[in-house]
């Protein structure tokens, strides 16, 4: 485990999210120096921190401590072309993220529904 890989993790994630650091800090009841520590790699956060990041931050904890994010969907997705899209939507806004899940949840609700003959 590389203390500084997961500071820059929690950096690199903070700022996808337009998140400060004192932002984070105060939702997480630490710190701003405490944040910058985690953030420079000086030191690691505890596992029930790690937890709160990670909750914060809408990414898993096996992400924050090891790097493991784009592999796992890459076993998991096997159509390239949807892995590529859902790459691309990484890089959307928040909202525009929960319309892309709901729009990807009412299909393949309406998919489940029409395979049982509703």
């Amino acid at each position: 485990m590389d203390d500084t890989n997961i500071g820059k993790r929690i950096k690199d994630c903070r700022l996808k999210k337009q998140l400060k650091q004192n932002e984070l800090a105060n939702k997480l009841n630490i710190t701003l120096a405490k944040m910058c520590e985690y953030e420079k790699g000086v030191t690691v956060p505890s596992i029930p921190t790690i937890s709160k990041i990670a909750n914060e931050l809408d990414v898993t904890i096996d992400f924050l401590v090891f790097g493991k994010l784009d592999k796992i969907a890459e076993h998991e997705i096997t159509d390239k072309e949807l892995l590529t899209v859902f790459k691309n939507a990484d890089k959307l806004t928040q909202d525009d993220k929960k319309v892309v899940s709901r729009i990807i949840k009412s299909l393949t609700l309406t998919e489940k529904i029409q395979s049982v003959g509703i």
